[in-house]
């Protein structure tokens, strides 16, 4: 359905394509590669006026660090360990008139500093009034105004550059002026502000006053269409986007009309030299030379730069339509019976596993695959986490971008064996958190976002919102009730139910830490007591930099993953440290930015090694068994000596 939806869109696209190619012949053009530069998991860019400094925040190192265009660096900062110059996943740069403005998403504000990395002031907090923010991210600063991407409230404000609130739009949903995740903001010469509205695949056009223009772009490969874009900047006339799954920046003049792009998707590990995979933040600057752009690559860690193209040299890009999605896989897997159940978010797909059969040598073995793209119930906009039911033979699936919990039927028993079944799946019932919020029958005082999601205790499904910081209960009739809880921490990112249902784990992405809750034992859903926290933040043994994903063994003992180090830890029930496993790199046990954890009913570790589009399945001590997903990721495993099929 999707190769339908994609061809036809491409016989519309045909006449945007033929317009592209004649206005490359006429425009000065950007996309030639310069030169590299390694950064943890950069998430924001922005030269300074005149293009002399190039900033870049990371997400990892929560600092903010200056260069020139010659690679010295110039300051650093935000990394401090007291308040209030400490930045905590900073997602947002902007750098006008001597100050540096940043999206602090960790601590909920704007953080002001001089140039040199003095802290002057902040505003913002927590919330959905004017002037409150949730999770910020990309920042555009004024000669007299700052306009902010309000991402969890899926709004833009702006503000004066002290923080007070001028003027707001948005809120969930697909009309003009409505946004899911707006992640980059821009402003041109003119006034015109500019928003990559990523959960809806285009670009939002404003008045300086956020008075709706003009929209462009769709779900889509080809020219003018985008894949979930990121960063958005304006120089010269020119309005660039980076088309984040499209693996590519697209460049329009300020009506949305394609100039030209450039990038070719980078699909061998670590692949570089001007291809591109997955960019997200970008910023241009124009000189005597011409333009120069940034465009940061957080999955790889690095920035990569690029000049003004010579007249009449072509820009590499990748062939019309030609885009690559399969085996790139979500955050989370879900292993129940013989099964194994993930996502493909970009697809969006739903894919099953068979764990079990007898197959020699023995991999997991695709069994279904379904591709449900759309906006209505039982379609699928960014499926993130899956439940398993095995009892039931249900599988529950998150979906962020919707705010839906969908639910599908698993037409499989054991008695049964397992072959290549695309009816393997059927669609019963789905739960809208975002209409649900608007009847006021959630008891939450946002829209619940199911960040993960697992069985309850309780009979149902526990749903976790990231940014509430708390679980809530979903029972079989989809009623949802918010689960009494002792309080979390900054951006609890993935839980797990020990398998007496007596205790809870929940993982903390920037605390660097887990906390482990009691099950009430009461009739209503509470984890009211904490019992211990597992990990402090930092590099050593039982430490965490970005801890991401969990899963608990039958002894009680939890293994923990962290994407900042590239490992996954092994703790006793009672948080005794016991093993750390893993590095970074694309052999046996080594990871790139490792999320979710499973244990099958063998024992058997499966490790979501996300940033390597591949699982990987380990003893429990850690030994290397198999790899599966993408081609070119899974074959060093197969090469390297003392490689093995378990």
């Amino acid at each position: 359905m999707r190769a339908v939806h994609f061809a036809l869109l491409g016989v519309f696209a045909q006449a945007g394509a033929l317009a592209q190619n004649s206005a490359e012949a006429t425009v000065d053009r950007t996309g030639k590669y310069d030169y590299v530069r390694e950064f943890a998991a950069p998430s924001a860019l922005a030269f300074e006026n005149g293009g002399g400094y190039l900033f870049a925040a990371s997400a990892e190192s929560d600092e903010v660090v200056a260069w020139s265009l010659g690679g010295i660096e110039m300051t650093r900062f935000g990394a401090s360990s007291s308040a209030p110059s400490r930045l905590l996943d900073p997602r947002g740069l902007a750098v006008d008139n001597g100050e540096v403005f940043v999206a602090d998403a960790g601590h909920q504000r704007i953080a002001v500093f001089t140039t040199s990395g003095a802290f002057l002031r902040a505003f913002g907090a927590y919330g959905g009034n004017a002037g409150a923010v949730r999770d910020p991210h990309g920042v555009a600063a004024t000669k007299d105004a700052l306009y902010v991407c309000d991402t969890g409230n899926d709004r833009v404000q702006k503000f004066t550059r002290d923080g007070v609130p001028l003027a707001q739009v948005g809120a969930h949903g697909f009309a003009h002026g409505e946004f899911i995740r707006p992640l980059g903001v821009a402003v041109d010469d003119a006034g015109f502000v500019y928003v990559t509205d990523s959960g809806n695949h285009r670009v939002q056009k404003f008045d300086a006053e956020l008075r709706f223009v003009k929209s462009w772009g769709d779900f889509g490969p080809h020219s003018g269409f985008f894949a979930f874009p990121d960063g958005i900047a304006t120089c010269w006339g020119q309005v660039f986007v980076a088309d984040t799954d499209n693996h590519r920046v697209q460049v329009f003049d300020a009506d949305g009309t394609p100039l030209y792009e450039w990038g070719v998707h980078a699909q061998l590990p670590r692949e570089g030299l001007g291809k591109l995979h997955y960019p997200s933040a970008l910023s241009v600057t124009h000189d005597l030379a011409g333009f120069r752009a940034a465009v940061a690559e957080p999955s790889e860690d690095r920035v990569q730069l690029f000049n003004t193209v010579p007249a009449g040299e072509e820009l590499p890009r990748n062939p019309p339509g030609v885009r690559v999605t399969s085996a790139h896989y979500g955050k989370r897997f879900a292993l129940a019976g013989d099964l194994m159940a993930t996502t493909e978010p970009g697809a969006p797909s739903l894919v099953l596993y068979d764990t079990e059969h007898d197959q020699a040598p023995w991999e997991p073995i695709e069994v279904t695959r379904a591709s449900l793209w759309g906006r209505k119930p039982g379609q699928l906009l960014a499926p993130n986490d899956v439940a398993l039911d095995w009892e039931r033979k249900l599988l529950y699936v998150a979906d962020v971008d919707a705010l839906r919990l969908s639910c599908f039927r698993v037409a499989h028993d054991e008695t049964t064996k397992l072959g290549m079944d695309f009816f393997l799946l059927k669609f019963v019932r789905s739960l809208d958190f975002g209409e649900l919020h608007r009847l006021g029958a959630d008891g939450a005082p946002f829209a619940v976002r199911p960040d993960a999601i697992e069985l309850d205790p309780w009979g149902g499904v526990a749903v976790l919102d990231a940014l509430q910081r708390r679980l809530f209960h979903v029972a079989q009739d989809f009623a949802v009730t918010s689960i009494e809880m002792a309080p979390l921490g900054s951006r609890p990112i993935d839980f797990v139910f020990a398998s007496n249902g007596k205790r809870a784990f929940v993982v903390d992405e920037l605390d660097g830490e887990v906390r482990l809750l009691a099950v009430s034992d009461a009739g209503a859903p509470k984890l009211d007591v904490e019992l211990l926290r597992i990990g402090t933040h930092g590099s050593g043994a039982g430490q965490f930099v970005r801890a991401s994903g969990i899963t608990v063994a039958a002894d009680g003992s939890v293994y923990v993953s962290d994407s900042a180090l590239n490992r996954v830890q092994h703790f006793a029930a009672d948080g005794r440290f016991l093993a750390a496993f893993g590095a970074d790199g694309v052999g046996p046990v080594e990871f790139h930015k490792p999320a979710g954890l499973a244990l099958d009913r063998s024992g058997r570790l499966w490790v979501d090694d996300w940033g390597n589009h591949r699982g990987q399945v380990l003893t429990p001590s850690g030994e290397f068994v198999v790899a599966f997903g993408s081609r070119w990721f899974v074959l060093p495993t197969l090469n390297l000596p003392g490689a093995q099929r378990k």
